[in-house]
């Protein structure tokens, strides 16, 4: 199996659990407007519930959006740069995204370990099942930046350099 289609079929199963995700913060929204303003009964996990699952499909979706490259930028600099600039500042941009996310996923796993004593409120759930979508959603999010940049850097190097064109035409 090509590493490619492995990447994809990684981010389909994020885009699937994001929407499992969605259904059933959606549903825990339902219900417990439905207990308190119908039934006058409110439900305390309804709203706590809903928050660690909208927690977990926001770091479930910056790897989805990673892939699609639609994260925001500034491109303020990029209509002014040549082509081979642009590509290679590309590459850099992705290196220095990847060392931020190692950097994010690493205290979000000692953030994690450090509050898997401590309980939810309403759930009664560790906050470690919260606070571990932070090194989740980054390591994903890796992997698509890295898979990009492979991408982009075999898609260098395929290209003929100037000095092969300027021999081809001779």
């Amino acid at each position: 199996m090509k590493i490619g289609s492995v990447v994809s079929e990684l981010a389909t199963i994020t885009q699937k659990l994001m929407i499992l995700f969605s259904i059933a913060m959606t549903s825990a929204i339902l219900y417990g407007v439905f207990r308190r303003y119908i039934l006058n009964k409110a439900v305390p996990w309804s709203e706590e519930s809903a928050i660690i699952l909208m927690i977990w499909i926001v770091y479930l979706g910056i790897s989805v959006a990673a892939k699609e490259d639609g994260h925001i930028g500034m491109f303020i600099l990029h209509g002014f740069l040549p082509e081979t600039v642009k590509k290679y500042l590309k590459l850099f941009i992705n290196l220095l995204i990847m060392l931020f996310l190692i950097v994010i996923s690493h205290q979000g796993i000692i953030l994690s370990i450090a509050v898997i004593q401590q309980k939810t409120p309403a759930l009664r759930v560790s906050f470690f099942w919260a606070y571990l979508s932070v090194p989740v959603g980054c390591l994903l999010m890796i992997v698509q930046v890295m898979h990009a940049s492979w991408l982009s850097f075999r898609k260098i190097k395929a290209e003929p350099t100037p000095s092969n064109h300027r021999a081809e035409d001779s």
